[in-house]
């Protein structure tokens, strides 16, 4: 009886190691050459920004930067398509604070066509404003350079796909399950904003 025990436990942990070997081969091939997987991706949408001619796409330079200092530089900028335009007017600065949904992707990979997703404020597949719990961050500060920089240029109930280069994003960092350079995918909405000292009242 205890050799049989002893042969059950050995199938077991060998079972057991082999899931762990697929997961993690699984894994390397997922995230290979991430760091140029990440840049290709990123100008390839930057370029395709570039000439679409049409005012569903945006190119815009990181906050603290003006045109002439961003010099043309892909990785200065972030890259917009323009899912809603409300068409109101007044954006938020940088000491704002403001309500957001958001659902936050990598990009497209075998496992993961359209992109892993890492954090959301909403679980429906299609966004539905009625079933998500909008979060308050920081216009500026806590917050990555390629979110402050669309929330600056975003007017309350526009909705923008924001796609933010690893330079304006967590960069060389790995930052919780966000591997380092990693190109950020943002389907991003703003809800509210409030100026700085301002009352802000809970989401409801």
């Amino acid at each position: 009886m205890k050799g049989y025990l002893s042969l059950l436990t050995i199938v077991l942990l060998s079972l057991l190691s082999l899931a762990s070997c697929k997961e993690n081969e699984q894994e390397d091939y997922e995230y290979a050459n991430w760091q140029s997987r990440n840049t290709e991706y990123f100008n390839k949408i930057y370029d395709h920004a570039k000439t679409a001619n049409n005012s569903t796409w945006k190119i815009i330079p990181k906050w603290s930067l003006g045109e002439e200092a961003a010099a043309g530089k892909a990785s200065n900028y972030i890259v917009v398509e323009v899912l809603y335009s409300s068409g109101r007017e007044g954006s938020p600065l940088y000491t704002d604070s403001a309500y957001v949904n958001y659902r936050g992707r990598l990009i497209p990979t075998v496992y993961h066509a359209d992109g892993w997703v890492f954090d959301q404020t909403y679980k429906s597949t299609d966004y539905v404003p009625e079933l998500a719990l909008p979060k308050l961050i920081g216009v500026g500060e806590g917050t990555i350079d390629g979110i402050t920089t669309a929330l600056m240029n975003m007017h309350i109930g526009d909705r923008w796909r924001v796609y933010i280069p690893q330079e304006l994003g967590y960069r060389t960092t790995d930052t919780g399950s966000i591997p380092a350079f990693s190109t950020l995918i943002f389907d991003l909405s703003l809800m509210a904003y409030y100026r700085a000292g301002a009352n802000i009242p809970e989401w409801k």
